[in-house]
């Protein structure tokens, strides 16, 4: 039976956001050129080959960094990951304009 704490963490995960989009196109490629990530890796941090169908890219390209150690002086815990992780996140744009993380499968071009 599943733990009411995983339930509740479950629930909130759901893709209900304008972030929770699957490209269509190989993004995987724009990482590793781009941003020097060479691996995607599941929810425990273990590399994976392909990305998931079922789970948001965003969510993929954001696990693929920490794992990556991009984000090495906030944590490197894949399962507690805290929201000041989304500081240390640029976007493209202009500080002093609104700055876009992801809008289409398109957007990390």
């Amino acid at each position: 039976m599943e733990d009411w704490k995983e339930k509740n963490k479950r629930l909130a995960a759901q893709w209900d956001t304008d972030c929770s989009f699957e490209a269509d196109y190989d993004w995987q490629r724009s990482l590793q050129n781009i941003v020097g990530i060479n691996n995607l890796v599941d929810d425990t941090g273990d590399i994976v080959e392909n990305d998931f169908d079922d789970q948001a890219d965003m969510c993929e390209i954001i696990r693929a960094g920490l794992a990556a150690g991009k984000f090495s002086e906030i944590t490197s815990e894949m399962n507690q990951i805290p929201l000041k992780i989304l500081d240390f996140i640029d976007c493209p744009g202009q500080p002093t304009q609104s700055e876009i993380c992801a809008v289409t499968g398109g957007s990390l071009l």
